[in-house]
């Protein structure tokens, strides 16, 4: 059963523009939820660039630089997800790298997770999800948004739309986090950790991918998985 609005803004820890949590749970608990969360939203959305990625051919050259556009995306995915959990066990909480069973009505995911080819309407919800919130109410991004909406609402069971807030932004519930964790009032700084342990690096995770500074390994690999497919 759908969450009430209430309990939806609650989740969202905004309620008329001000912070607000669940009353069973303290700010620090909140706080490990909303990462718990995102964690799981990171992670699908890396599934889904991924496999979206793959789906793509790799004999068409302009296709090819679509994939590895994709799987750049998909590698800054892993970056985001790593910062979580290092937040996480910063905070004493384990790791999570579950894709959780959330209840879709939770205004942070732009779309149902789903492993399906690259689209037009696929890539609408990827680039609503990433989008930086009020980034849909400027004139140039109103397309992506109606072009997720039209996505969601043809892979919905009968064409229907879960709810008026069915398309989110992961940034609304990193938004909460900051606000959350930068008021030593909700969240003092007794519940953080004076630790490394369990907290990892890029080199750990990254298979040496340094983004736009420069050439990397990660490339190299991605090339020799191409000439495979080609074989």
């Amino acid at each position: 059963m759908l969450m009430q609005s209430r309990e939806v803004r609650q989740m969202a820890g905004l309620i008329q523009g001000k912070l607000e949590k669940p009353l069973e749970l303290s700010w620090y608990e909140f706080a490990v939820m909303l990462l718990e969360i995102g964690a799981s939203i990171e992670h699908a959305l890396m599934v889904q660039y991924l496999y979206a990625a793959y789906s793509l051919r790799a004999d068409h050259p302009q296709a090819q630089g679509w994939r590895k556009t994709m799987l750049t995306i998909a590698r800054e995915e892993m970056g985001h997800l790593l910062t979580v959990q290092n937040i996480l066990t910063l905070m004493g909480a384990g790791f999570n790298l579950d894709r959780g069973d959330y209840p879709w009505d939770v205004p942070f995911e732009a779309c149902p997770f789903r492993l399906e080819r690259l689209s037009r309407g696929s890539l609408a919800c990827y680039a609503y999800a990433e989008m930086s919130p009020g980034d849909e109410l400027k004139e140039e991004f109103s397309d992506i948004k109606t072009d997720a909406e039209e996505h969601v609402k043809q892979k919905s069971p009968d064409g229907q739309i879960v709810s008026a807030g069915h398309v989110g932004h992961v940034g609304i519930l990193y938004d909460r986090v900051i606000r959350i964790l930068g008021d030593r009032s909700l969240v003092p700084d007794i519940c953080f950790r004076d630790s490394e342990v369990g907290q990892f690096g890029w080199d750990e995770w990254g298979r040496n991918y340094r983004g736009d500074h420069g050439d990397d390994e990660a490339d190299e690999d991605e090339e020799d998985e191409d000439e495979d497919e080609d074989e």
